[in-house]
């Protein structure tokens, strides 16, 4: 079991969905159901799956919704799991050598972008390093072998990457004119891109509160970018945001032919 503490970030100004019996439509994102399970539970699976089973939810948005949720939780899955709400708790518990998931919610409120709220997480519980994901991506990514790539690196950050397809047909042209010699149905995109499964060394801890006001992304990790200090990990299997009713609708259907 990897003790690394995984932060998922689930405590934002969501965009509001739908869920799939339509009950309701003012709860978070990340409690939204896909298929029985909600989108949470699909996201953590993949660290489970790998083994880590340390998880602090940084909550802001939706915080009673998420307290409601989580306070009498037993089981995620057909795993056991603890909830905590005090971090001192949580620390004395983490290291426990059974596998029962542990998750802490921490109020980091409403007002602080992502790297904002990371960098309460790290002051609080005082981590050296850590794993960070958005929270709302489920995939099969290889996260064992992404992890033993940044620990064996120089690089003080790691990320998976993939090339993810157009939601557009593609023209192909050969020269200038305006005669099409092929076309493409939402083909791959030839860059990779950003999907998160972020791992921390304690080197770029001090990037993130240096510039934690630009943001995690155009702040922090460009600035470790143009450092030449970041690992990019290539990911091709499988991988599904959702940030709308539609991608919600498309991983159901995803999930249902995986686990046939």
């Amino acid at each position: 079991m990897k003790k690394l503490n995984v932060i998922l970030l689930v405590g934002g100004k969501n965009t509001r969905l739908s869920n799939a019996n339509n009950k309701d439509s003012n709860i978070p994102k990340s409690l939204v159901k896909i298929n029985s399970k909600i989108l949470l539970f699909h996201s953590m699976m993949n660290y489970i799956n790998h083994d880590f089973y340390n998880f602090i939810l940084p909550i802001g948005f939706y915080k009673e919704s998420f307290i409601s949720f989580f306070k009498n939780k037993k089981k995620i899955y057909d795993k056991k799991c603890k909830i905590f709400f005090n971090h001192k708790e949580y620390l004395k518990y983490k290291n426990s050598k059974h596998k029962v998931i542990k998750i802490l919610l921490i109020n980091t409120g409403k007002k602080y972008n992502k790297a904002e709220r990371i960098v309460k997480v790290l002051n609080k519980l005082k981590l050296n390093e850590f794993a960070l994901s958005y929270g709302d991506g489920v995939g099969n990514v290889n996260l064992t072998k992404l992890y033993m790539m940044h620990l064996k690196s120089t690089d003080i950050m790691s990320v998976a990457s993939m090339r993810p397809k157009s939601q557009y047909g593609h023209f192909v042209f050969n020269g200038k004119n305006n005669q099409a010699v092929d076309f493409i149905e939402k083909p791959s995109i030839a860059e990779w891109a950003n999907i998160g499964y972020f791992f921390f060394k304690k080197e770029a801890i001090k990037y993130l509160k240096k510039y934690q006001k630009q943001d995690l992304e155009i702040g922090v990790m460009k600035k470790i970018v143009r450092k030449n200090k970041l690992l990019v990990y290539k990911h091709t299997g499988f991988w599904k945001s959702v940030d709308t009713l539609k991608d919600s609708i498309e991983l159901s259907r995803i999930l249902k032919n995986v686990k046939k």
